[in-house]
């Protein structure tokens, strides 16, 4: 029943977890729940956790909430960012989708914007940058 699903992921966003059939597909319950526990995204149907406004409401409350993002969201910059303003230390969860063709692109584990937006936040999440970032002058 929807009406309880909606009161017990006000109360707990990780009560999502419970739902069955279509509600872990519904929008509007996902999001109650987000709003309560970013984590809760590992509970949500897949196709919302390709949504870019369901990851950003996740990664906003809780940026680990980053590791159960469809991988095309683990490697958006600007994704990337808004969890590692709540969490440094997401940046783990980044993806490298370099190609051929940017090869020597570090990706966003070597993007020194990046790595210092989560470093203010987390000093020990520099131990997910790129090793060049580490010894940076």
């Amino acid at each position: 029943d929807k009406d309880v699903m909606l009161e017990a992921v006000q109360q707990s966003g990780g009560a999502l977890q419970f739902a069955e059939g279509g509600l872990r597909a519904d929008y509007d319950l996902v999001l109650e729940a987000l709003r309560q526990d970013g984590e809760a995204l590992q509970f949500a149907e897949e196709g919302l956790r390709a949504d870019f406004d369901v990851v950003i409401e996740a990664v906003m409350q809780n940026g680990f909430a980053l590791r159960h993002a469809s991988d095309f969201f683990k490697a958006d910059k600007d994704v990337v960012r808004e969890a590692v303003k709540q969490k440094g230390g997401a940046l783990q969860f980044a993806e490298d989708r370099r190609g051929w063709w940017n090869e020597l692109d570090g990706g966003l584990q070597a993007d020194h914007e990046l790595v210092l937006e989560a470093v203010k936040q987390d000093g020990d999440a520099l131990r997910f940058a790129e090793g060049g970032l580490r010894g940076n002058r």
